[in-house]
């Protein structure tokens, strides 16, 4: 468990199975400098809840990991990274529940990157106000995707897909509301 207060630090975790639970979104924060990643995680399992990932270079990035994120902020994140947010790549396979992806920037995958090796369930997220300086605002899926009672509002991405872009698999949306997001080429 970790205490309420904000942490100033980027957190790495490799190979380990590891349940980390906060004391409440905007309670525990743990916030990054611009430079660099907040929260990295590569193999293993991952249990991450009730806790805000704030202002790092890319909120996480989660490489072949299984694991869930449960009532999880990833807000004001902003760089040059794929899936400003949260990117999930190299096979990884995340739940994704109550979470917030809000004001975050990315190349492709403003608020989510999901590459083409991994899956990704989301239920009841809200992504909101992202930005990608190419494709996908809200979300960019080159995976397995399924999107449960999301709200993906105001999304903007200079590209393709304001609110989610789809390159690979056919994504699975159901009882989603998907408005005000805008895309430079449709």
């Amino acid at each position: 468990n970790i205490a309420a207060g904000t942490y100033d630090e980027s957190v790495s975790i490799s190979a380990k199975t590891l349940t980390i639970e906060g004391a409440g979104v905007g309670a525990t924060i743990i916030r990054s400098d611009r430079d660099s990643t907040a929260f990295q995680a590569t193999s293993g399992g991952l249990s991450v809840s009730h806790l805000s990932i704030r202002g790092g270079a890319q909120g996480m990035k989660l490489r072949g990991i299984t694991g869930s994120l449960t009532a999880v902020e990833l807000a004001n994140n902003r760089g040059d990274e794929m899936g400003g947010g949260i990117a999930i790549t190299d096979s990884a396979n995340i739940n994704l529940t109550s979470v917030m992806i809000t004001e975050n920037q990315g190349t492709d995958g403003g608020g989510l990157y999901l590459d083409a090796s991994s899956q990704a369930v989301l239920s009841d997220p809200w992504i909101a106000n992202n930005e990608a300086t190419s494709s996908g605002g809200g979300v960019y899926s080159a995976g397995k995707i399924q999107v449960t009672g999301a709200e993906m509002i105001e999304n903007t991405a200079e590209v393709h897909g304001g609110g989610m872009y789809a390159t690979g698999l056919s994504p699975e949306v159901v009882d989603s509301k998907i408005w005000g997001n805008i895309a430079g080429s449709n």
